[in-house]
């Protein structure tokens, strides 16, 4: 599988993780269990799959700026993905 787009932060070494496509937007205030990442939102097509310690390919994200603390809170916790 080929992704592009352009790369924000570099990273100071390769990430290697398992890749994780995203098929919808997601709302990670809500849409996210941020003690382990899971995917908890209603009728998304990767319900109940995790995030953390993967490389995620996100198409677009929903609601706010309330999604960085659950960001944060993710990484808090160890259960964030390795890149997104």
């Amino acid at each position: 599988m080929t992704l592009s787009g352009k790369i924000l932060v570099p990273a100071p070494a390769p990430v290697t993780a398992p890749l994780l496509k995203l098929h919808a937007p997601l709302s990670f205030w809500g849409g996210v269990d941020p003690k382990t990442g899971t995917i908890t939102q209603g009728g998304h097509p990767e319900r109940d799959s995790c995030i953390s310690e993967t490389i995620l390919a996100i198409p677009a994200t929903i609601g706010s700026s309330s999604s960085s603390a659950v960001l944060a809170e993710l990484i808090r916790r160890g259960a964030a993905p390795k890149a997104i």
